[in-house]
């Protein structure tokens, strides 16, 4: 699934790099904390996630749009 990455591909050394993919991790996982404790999961679900609202589905778009924006931001080789 993730071919041959190995743990020498991961940058160790550099240390802007690894900052802002320690702060990623730690973003998405206090999203998903805060989410757990207000109990969110089921709006989520059955508001969102599960719609056939046009506008609904435009704005998740438009959101997984931007996120792959950024995402795709470029690097140096």
């Amino acid at each position: 699934m993730l071919g041959k990455l190995t743990w020498s591909a991961i940058p160790f050394s550099q240390p802007i790099p690894m900052a802002a993919s320690v702060l990623m991790i730690v973003g998405i996982l206090a999203l998903l904390a805060w989410l757990t404790l207000k109990g969110h999961w089921r709006y989520l679900w059955k508001e969102w996630f599960t719609s056939v609202d046009h506008k609904r589905i435009g704005v998740m778009y438009c959101v997984l749009a931007l996120v792959m924006l950024i995402r795709a931001s470029p690097t140096r080789s």
